[in-house]
Parts: C-alpha cells; sequence; structure tokens
C-alpha cells in the first residue's frame, strides 16, 4: 500500500475514534460548550472566552461533579440523582391527579401522605397533564440506565414534607394543618414548590454530563420543567390576591416565601425569583411587572447542582436527610457537602487543573465574575431604561409607563 494512502487510513481511523470518545463517560472535555472566564472548548472556532454569562454556575458544577464526596461523578450517577427528584414529583403529582401512587413498573418506594386533590375541572385537567409528565421523566430514567443500574424510588414523606417546607419558609406553624390536596391553591402551591427545584436542578446536571444523548435527555427534563412551572407561576398569578387561610397570608406573600428559602437553603448567588419583580439588575422584566419567568438579567433560567438541591428538599436536615426525604436519597450523589464550592478549570473543562474552594474564597479570590455574584445598583436612570420606563430628574422613583397586567 501506498504510504500516503497508509498515512491517511491511519487518520481516519485516529479521527474515528476520537468521534466515537465523545459519547463515552468522564470524558475531559464537553464539546460545544461555551467557555466562560477563563474556561474554553476545543470546537474548531475556539477556544471562546465569554465573561460574566452565568460563570458562577458552570464553575459550581464543575466543583459538583469533580471534587464533591464520592466524586467524581459519571452520567450514570447524575441521572440516578435525578430518579430520586422525578419520583418525588411524579408520586405527589400522581396521587393529587389520580388518587394512586406510581405504576410498579416505576419501581416506586415507600410513601406518607399520598391522595387525592379535591380540585376544580381547570386545575384537575392540568393536575393529570403534569402527572403524566412526570411518570414520563422517571420512566425515561429506568429505561436510559436499565433495571440493573437504576435506583428505586426513595421513601418519601409528601404530608409532612409540604408541611414542614412551607411553615420553615413562612416562619410560622399553619393552623389548620397545611394540606396540599385540599384546593386548588394549595396543590397549585405544592407542585410550584416543587417544580422549580426540578427545573433548576435539571438544566445543573446537563453540565455535569458527558454522552450527548444523557445530555439531551436531561434537557428535555429541564424544558419540560420549566413550562409546567410557568404554568403553575401563571395560575398562581392569578390568585395572587387570594388568602391561605391556615398562614392568613396571601398567594403573593407566600410564593415570595417559598422563594426566598429555596434561595437561602442552596447558597448564593440568586436562583429564585417571586411572582414579581423587584430589582431589575437581575431580572430582565420591568420593575414591579409580572415574573412568570425567573431569569437572570439576560433572560437566561437558573441552575443548580445536584448538592444544591438535595439542600433544598432535605430542608438542610442533618445526615442530609429531612423534608421530602426522611431516608435521605438513593444513589451516589447522596450529600449537601460542598454545596457552595466553585471551581475554576483555567483553560479546560474539566481540564487537568481544576481549582475548588469555597464561594467565600472564591470571591476573596477574585475568582468568579463580580457580575454575576455581586450586583451593585444601577443608576436610577439605567433602571429605568432598562425597566422601559420614563425616568425624571429628582425623582425618588422612574415614573412606570407600562402598568402590570391585572389578573385574568
Amino acid at each position: 500500500m501506498h504510504l500516503r494512502n497508509v498515512l491517511w487510513l491511519a487518520a481516519a481511523i485516529l479521527l474515528a475514534a476520537q468521534a466515537n470518545s465523545v459519547y463515552g463517560e468522564g470524558l475531559p472535555v464537553q464539546y460545544g460548550l461555551l467557555g466562560l472566564g477563563d474556561l474554553t472548548t476545543t470546537d474548531q472556532g475556539g477556544p471562546y472566552n465569554v465573561p460574566a454569562v452565568q460563570a458562577f454556575e458552570v464553575e459550581a458544577a464543575l466543583a459538583s461533579k469533580t471534587a464533591a464526596p464520592g466524586g467524581p461523578f459519571f452520567d450514570r450517577d447524575v441521572l440516578n440523582f435525578l430518579a430520586n427528584t422525578e419520583c418525588l414529583e411524579a408520586t405527589f403529582n400522581t396521587y393529587a391527579a389520580f388518587g394512586e401512587g406510581l405504576p410498579k413498573s416505576l419501581t416506586p418506594g415507600e410513601v406518607i401522605g399520598g391522595k387525592r386533590a379535591k380540585l376544580s375541572p381547570e386545575v384537575q385537567a392540568w393536575a393529570e397533564e403534569v402527572a403524566l409528565d412526570e411518570q414520563g421523566h422517571v420512566r425515561m430514567v429506568r429505561e436510559v440506565l436499565g433495571p440493573d443500574n437504576s435506583v428505586p424510588c426513595p421513601k418519601l414523606d409528601l404530608t409532612g414534607g409540604f408541611r414542614a417546607f412551607f411553615d420553615k419558609a413562612l416562619k410560622k406553624t399553619s393552623n389548620p394543618q397545611f394540606d396540599p390536596y385540599a384546593n386548588d391553591v394549595n396543590f397549585l402551591l405544592a407542585t410550584f414548590s416543587l417544580e422549580e427545584i426540578g427545573s433548576t436542578g435539571d438544566k445543573g446536571s446537563i453540565l455535569l454530563v458527558s454522552n450527548p444523548g444523557v445530555a439531551n435527555a436531561i434537557s428535555g427534563l429541564a424544558t419540560s420543567a420549566s413550562y409546567q412551572s410557568g404554568v403553575d407561576r401563571h395560575f398562581l398569578w392569578q390568585r395572587r390576591n387570594e388568602t391561605v387561610p391556615e398562614y392568613g397570608m396571601t398567594v403573593q406573600q407566600i410564593v415570595m416565601a417559598i422563594s426566598n428559602l429555596r434561595d437561602e437553603l442552596d447558597g448564593p448567588p440568586e436562583t429564585d425569583q417571586p411572582l414579581m419583580n423587584g430589582n431589575p439588575n437581575f431580572i430582565a422584566v420591568p420593575t414591579r411587572s409580572i415574573n412568570l419567568v425567573p431569569t437572570d438579567i439576560r433572560g437566561l433560567t437558573f441552575s443548580r447542582t445536584p448538592q444544591q438541591v438535595l439542600r433544598i428538599v432535605t430542608l438542610a436536615g442533618p445526615g442530609d436527610k429531612g423534608g421530602f426525604f426522611p431516608n435521605g436519597v438513593n444513589g451516589k450523589i447522596n450529600s449537601t457537602a460542598g454545596y457552595t464550592d466553585a471551581a475554576n478549570a483555567y483553560g479546560g473543562y474539566p481540564g487537568n487543573k481544576v481549582k475548588v474552594v469555597s464561594l467565600a474564597a472564591a470571591n476573596k479570590a477574585n475568582l468568579l465574575n463580580k457580575n454575576i455574584t455581586v450586583v451593585k445598583p444601577a443608576p436610577p436612570a439605567v433602571q429605568a431604561e432598562a425597566s422601559g420606563q420614563n425616568y425624571k430628574e429628582g425623582g425618588n422613583n422612574p415614573s412606570t409607563s407600562n402598568s402590570a397586567p391585572s389578573s385574568g
């Protein structure tokens, strides 16, 4: 064989091996991801340097994957962690909609407090759609991993978990006890409180996997959960001035308390928002306006690492147990340790020189992008322009040119 042909054949074999390696677990490079801060890619058009675009979320994902206790974690571990949270959402919504638990084919676990919710025809139809979607999410994990590699659903405490969650958020004990199945409003508040944990956790998990097929599947979870969360927010916005008698507070006040608790438990920076915008520096909607899609200033949705998600759903309980998971979660990712860690990859993703530090140390060492983690209030004129408002010199607040939408 001619030497040139031999070289071409060798090159073709090498390229084929590289192409096949993209689909393996634990790869040193995740193709197609734009570099954030000092993170770069091996795309032909790269390396890229795009600072200030959710850099912390990528750095947190690096720390979660490479340095958290029990790690490094691979695609199988991430999917099994998601099985726990999807089991929680699917079990609650299936009971609320149909009055029964998950099918045996989805390997449900012990459940405390499941029953059918008392819903209007409008909300009942929505509950049934969500329940079937959530069952599909659990099914996806089971099908991808297979029966031998997929963890069963853990023990779940639904009524006790929701009561503890809401009581902690509102800093008072409900009277009578909060029942997530009692009526439309209680159900919507309950499913909303879980759905946005799922949507942000699913999005954050994409950064932890290597197989593009798995990444695409988890992207489907994240977008599905985001749609569901948006519908929940719209229902709650329509009912924002209704009083929830168990707490003597309005729906809007309770949503704000839920948002604040989730944001408190997962650590900095801001990853949660209520029904109304209060700061145009953080949210891409006008001040004092409806906020159906929680996003950062660029209109991008938020991410959470598995460790951050676990800290919320267990209410930061001792031994990473409590809240909705009295015995903790199943699988290799089962600890909240390192939930505030961040990492810089120094030129590669995840690279060979990943430095993991606490968030406080990262801020002190100026490793994180300050435009994301520390935002100073913009001048009033800038706030007004960003919010689509008219600013008058000498006024304390920008005058609103567009009033907030009324309830439907």
